[in-house]
């Protein structure tokens, strides 16, 4: 399943918009995610060099929409990708 690992995570307040996907909410560790073709949860795990971004696997969102907020979050954030398994974008 497609995951990317990012360097940092800068605090953000939510909702917020990047491009046509939408971070809704946060609550704990996961980010309610909106898309023009779905909506789903991200969730954010801390590792020992960065921080671990997957989708939260109850919701079962489109692979190409999971891709696209991975990516949309990277640039919200500002962060560098240590880590990614997105091919085929």
């Amino acid at each position: 399943m497609p995951h990317i690992v990012v360097e940092s995570l800068k605090e953000i307040k939510y909702p917020q918009k990047t491009g046509d996907t939408e971070f809704l909410f946060q609550a704990e560790n996961l980010i309610g995610v909106k898309t023009k073709n779905a909506q789903f949860l991200i969730k954010i795990s801390k590792k020992e060099n960065g921080f671990l971004i997957k989708y939260d696997k109850i919701t079962r969102p489109l692979i190409k929409e999971i891709k696209k907020a991975y990516l949309a979050f990277v640039k919200l954030h500002n962060s560098n990708i240590f880590f990614e398994n997105l091919t085929g974008i």
